[in-house]
């Protein structure tokens, strides 16, 4: 055959079997060299075996294009939202591009609303940086004033919920020995770059 349809082919599937049958598919599609078409809810399977993802709604193709580009690069809330974990954040455009969170004026690339419009930013977790009281953030980068609310524990990460005047932030943070623990209760800045910020479409 010219294409190739899996649908959920693995979703019965232990993780520790799903992850083998994933790099026997790949090997499979590498060697027939026909186009596989895969259906899936399972994001990060969509993410780590596609070349194109097409992310779909209520019957509507709403974006095409490689992982990098659905998970980098959302063209709307629903795709941003739907692909891995995501911080959303509204706000309401400057006279000067810039978007008011919180009392605080945000910066994002490629921005395209005019000002008085409303904003929705969208953050991923691993995106953003943490810095103490007595450290400085990056300069040029966007950032926030911020109480730790909840630390968990994922074995290679730290996940942090922090509280901000802008809304509330999911962080993930690597377990190194140079990363320091939060604690529930302290005071922190989020950080993170304008190239990481996107502005999303309803």
């Amino acid at each position: 055959p010219q294409v190739l349809l899996l649908d959920e082919p693995l979703g019965a599937l232990d993780l520790k079997l799903r992850q083998e049958m994933q790099s026997e598919l790949t090997s499979l599609h590498s060697d027939l060299g026909i186009a596989f078409v895969y259906v899936t809810h399972d994001q990060e399977e969509a993410l780590t075996m596609s070349d194109r993802i097409g992310v779909m709604h209520d019957g509507s193709l709403l974006q095409v294009g490689t992982p990098t580009e659905i998970y980098e690069r959302p063209s709307n809330r629903f795709v941003a939202d739907f692909i891995g974990e995501i911080n959303l954040l509204t706000g309401t455009v400057n006279a000067d591009g810039t978007i008011a969170v919180g009392g605080t004026s945000i910066r994002a690339e490629r921005a395209s609303l005019k000002p008085g419009d409303s904003a929705t930013i969208a953050i991923r977790p691993e995106s953003i940086d943490i810095t103490l009281p007595d450290e400085k953030p990056v300069d040029g980068w966007n950032s926030l004033f911020g109480t730790i609310e909840r630390r968990v524990y994922f074995g290679d990460a730290h996940a942090y919920e922090i509280t901000t005047a802008g809304g509330n932030l999911s962080v993930r943070r690597d377990n190194r020995p140079r990363n320091a623990l939060l604690e529930p209760g302290q005071a922190i800045t989020v950080s993170w770059s304008p190239v990481a910020t996107n502005v999303l479409e309803d």
